[in-house]
């Protein structure tokens, strides 16, 4: 088989598209590329242990290997089986359990077969073994089509590990006197927590792997380079992915989205990311010739939108990683200092001092060093100067950081260090928040809300909210492996208990209306949960027993309460 002479060749497995896709379950497709570009984590020790156990006991044993879409679930089982046959000997494998290997038979049913010896009847006799790498919505489906309760043992099982339970981390170990194991690549991040901050072993190894010189594509890279015009974007692109300075800003944007935007990274996506990163869409339909036709016609303005720094923010119909890079681009969340380092820079007359102030101009490429001697005030110039400056930094730019972010990350890794009272502050600013989600009621009172918006007059209640803090795990450790990227908050409302996580997305509303802002309409449409929350507050509250009623127009309050006899009262509240 010829070897691929452009990059765009040599990475065309990283797409999801491909049909050899690096995540891909076939062992039989497990060829050298999908060797080198495959990534050790911890799960994988995990799962060896696991299988080593499994092989060395006489009784039943299911082991499901859990997780999400692309995950890397079915890539590391046949992995494990192309390295490590022995260890597989004697157990059933099955990589893709949302596909049925018989054209006359769903996936569930072909499901239902190949679990038939853990139904209930059948779980106590037999020394069958299987791997099962299964997606956590099709085991739910499985479980929730099991009408006639044939595998309630192995749904006690799933509820006791809470393997289908958003936010919950239970430390799965092997449980010898069990016949189901599990591993979960959900409890599994591809970053981890850490005290200076989070950082990605996995994501920065996977794009130094991609430009690696001593890796499969690097050859394609050197014909390219030699072939192609010299604004060819990429080869930029790739070049620009050898520092390791830009590995760890791409690791770190991305784990930023990973929080920010709630979105699943898998591994799949992750390289197809990589993929879409180095070859501009502009170039996914052209052959050879054609690309290097358009290159030539390139203006440096062309050039620069096609390069990394700018063409990173600018696509985000590209996919969801894409679309949450954008709503992280620096030259679109500006702050105050960003703002004034703009008007230095336009408003200066040497340019070039403002620019060498803030950007390694030494490790740019000719054509962008180039781009900035000249002077100019346009919104290109500025976002590019902007982006670049947040890519190839001077120092440790003060300008891009994001104090909001960076707390939260902190109190993340506080919490799962150990820490129980790190999350004191949050209480009180949750509970201000609950308290004036639906206005202000005065002291002690939190607004009811009964449905629709009163004009005349607001509803409110008495409540007694407490912190109630769960127990924090105990993981002193620099390094935090398993975590929830929501923060776990607990309340005391007159004697209930009220439960709450706070992902990055409430926090920062949280802090919001911590310095003033007011929730509209549509923060109570996006945050359902919080709003929730809200309503078991006030659910848990006095409202039973005892409301107040104020008159917008003059604030006079009245109170509908029981009396000792049961019978309701409608008083005045005298001042």
């Amino acid at each position: 088989m010829d070897q691929p002479t452009t990059i765009k060749e040599a990475l065309f497995p990283l797409k999801e598209s491909s049909m050899s896709a690096i995540a891909d379950a076939d062992c039989g497709s497990f060829d050298e590329i999908k060797q080198y570009l495959h990534l050790n984590r911890d799960i994988e020790y995990q799962l060896e242990t696991f299988l080593e156990a499994v092989k060395k006991t006489d009784t039943k044993k299911l082991v499901l290997v859990c997780g999400n879409v692309g995950d890397g679930k079915s890539h590391l089982l046949a992995a494990l089986q192309i390295d490590q046959p022995d260890l597989l000997s004697g157990i059933t494998l099955h990589n893709d359990a949302t596909e049925s290997s018989e054209p006359k038979t769903t996936s569930l049913e072909e499901l239902k077969n190949l679990l038939e010896p853990f139904s209930d009847e059948k779980l106590n006799y037999g020394t069958e073994k299987i791997a099962l790498a299964i997606n956590l919505g099709t085991l739910n489906n499985f479980l929730t089509s099991d009408s006639d309760n044939r595998f309630s043992q192995l749904k006690s099982y799933v509820k006791e590990k809470k393997i289908l339970d958003v936010g919950d981390i239970v430390d799965s170990k092997y449980d010898e006197g069990s016949p189901f194991q599990s591993v979960n690549f959900c409890d599994h991040n591809l970053f981890n927590l850490t005290k200076t901050g989070p950082i990605s072993e996995i994501i920065e190894t996977a794009l130094e792997r991609i430009v690696s010189p001593d890796g499969p594509f690097f050859e394609a890279y050197k014909n390219q380079k030699t072939t192609y015009p010299k604004k060819c974007p990429i080869c930029f692109n790739f070049e620009s992915l050898q520092s390791q300075r830009i590995r760890k800003k791409i690791s770190s944007l991305l784990i930023k989205c990973i929080v920010k935007g709630e979105i699943i990274l898998s591994i799949r996506s992750l390289y197809n990311f990589i993929y879409e990163l180095i070859v501009p869409i502009g170039f996914e339909q052209l052959d050879d010739q054609a690309a290097i036709n358009k290159i030539q016609k390139f203006s440096t303005t062309e050039f620069l939108q096609n390069i990394l720094p700018n063409y990173i923010f600018s696509h985000p119909e590209l996919s969801c990683i894409f679309e949450q890079i954008q709503k992280n681009d620096p030259a679109i969340r500006r702050g105050e200092i960003i703002d004034e380092t703009i008007i230095e820079l336009v408003v200066s007359e040497s340019p070039s001092n403002i620019i060498n102030q803030h950007i390694a101009v030494d490790e740019l490429s000719e054509n962008v060093r180039e781009y900035f001697l000249q002077n100019s005030s346009d919104d290109h110039f500025v976002n590019t100067f902007i982006r670049t400056a947040f890519f190839w930094p001077k120092s440790d730019n003060h300008l891009f950081r994001d104090a909001t972010y960076n707390e939260f990350m902190q109190l993340l890794f506080e919490w799962y260090s150990g820490e129980s009272k790190a999350l004191k502050s949050l209480y009180n600013l949750v509970k201000n928040a609950a308290i004036s989600w639906n206005g202000i009621a005065g002291p002690g009172k939190i607004n009811v809300n009964i449905g629709r918006q009163q004009l005349e007059y607001r509803i409110s209640e008495q409540v007694n909210i407490k912190p109630d803090p769960p127990r924090a795990p105990e993981c002193h450790s620099e390094h935090i492996l398993k975590f929830n990227t929501s923060l776990p908050l607990r309340y005391k409302v007159d004697g209930k208990t009220v439960s709450l996580y706070v992902p990055y997305s409430l926090f920062d509303l949280i802090i919001k209306i911590e310095k003033g802002y007011r929730a509209t309409k549509l923060d109570h449409s996006d945050f359902v949960v919080f709003d929730d929350f809200v309503h078991r507050v006030t659910a848990s509250g006095e409202g039973r027993h005892k409301v107040f009623f104020t008159e917008s127009n003059n604030n006079r309050q009245f109170v509908l309460e029981l009396d000792d006899f049961g019978d309701f009262c409608f008083t005045e509240v005298t001042k």
